[in-house]
């Protein structure tokens, strides 16, 4: 791209796995997400789907995974009617992408670029939602981070 920055569309195909599963959620010398070290603590069978990669760009795919962002950092671009584009939300180790897999749709309703390439854990988006099912903690952490990205877009559209 001429900015620079990598663009992962909008189903997050991300490519090259980190070389050492050790680097998953803070357990190894990856950078930890907070929100995902929450989830398993909470969870901690969810830790055998985590899948830990370095950012690449991807391609455009149905929502099928999570990700959580360790030392990456993405920003979140909604296309308007206009069809111009805003950044939205920028996510961290604090959040991740995929809210759309969480909530049931087929399809994420933004595009990812790249801010700054590093580490991230990416876990099936089916073993997400079946592993963390019925946990009153964990829905209510998703529902918390889910309304704080809603509020986000909301003020940046």
């Amino acid at each position: 791209m001429r900015s620079g920055k990598a663009r992962l569309q909008t189903g997050y195909g991300l490519e090259h796995r980190a070389s050492d599963a050790r680097d998953v959620a803070g357990s190894g010398s990856a950078p930890a997400n907070r929100l995902l070290d929450a989830l398993l603590r909470e969870r901690p069978g969810l830790r055998v789907h985590c899948e830990p990669l370095r950012v690449a760009a991807g391609r455009e795919r149905p929502a099928t995974h999570v990700y959580f962002p360790g030392d990456a950092v993405v920003s979140v671009v909604v296309r308007l009617s206009s069809g111009s584009a805003t950044d939205v939300l920028t996510v961290g180790n604090e959040g991740f992408l995929g809210v759309a897999v969480w909530l049931g749709l087929a399809r994420n309703l933004e595009t990812a670029v790249l801010q700054r390439p590093g580490s991230l854990v990416r876990i099936p988006g089916v073993d997400f939602c079946r592993t963390i099912s019925g946990n009153r903690r964990i829905r209510e952490l998703l529902h918390h981070y889910t309304g704080y990205t809603l509020r986000c877009g909301s003020q940046n559209a």
